[in-house]
């Protein structure tokens, strides 16, 4: 979605620049047809420029909200060899931990104790 997004916006640029040259210029009666084209066509890749914004924040606040969800607890105990892993990013338990949470914090796994 970000190389969608920069496509995107390098094309929009582009065009948008190209529309203003003909903004200043008269348009023969026979190519008329074809400028209108040209604008309906731009403003529907604005549109969907628009709508990858969206869709790209709404990814984003999806994404960190799951990063905030995530974890795991332990009621009672954690045990040495318990793996944790989300994608590349994996926690060991090297001993043995009491009650406590494990969670994702700035792209990394913590152990935080319950007290």
């Amino acid at each position: 979605m970000d190389e969608l997004k920069k496509l995107l916006r390098d094309h929009i640029q582009r065009h948008s620049k190209k529309m203003e040259q003909f903004r200043d210029r008269q348009i023969p009666a026979d190519l008329q047809h074809r400028m209108t084209e040209l604008v309906g066509r731009y403003r529907d890749e604005r549109t969907m420029f628009q709508q990858v914004l969206v869709t790209l924040e709404h990814l984003n606040k999806s994404k960190t909200r799951y990063l905030n969800d995530i974890g795991l607890k332990a009621m009672k105990q954690l045990y040495p060899g318990v793996v944790v892993k989300l994608n590349n990013r994996t926690w060991k338990a090297d001993r043995e931990y009491s009650t406590g949470h494990v969670h994702y914090v700035g792209h990394q796994w913590q152990y935080d104790p319950i007290l």
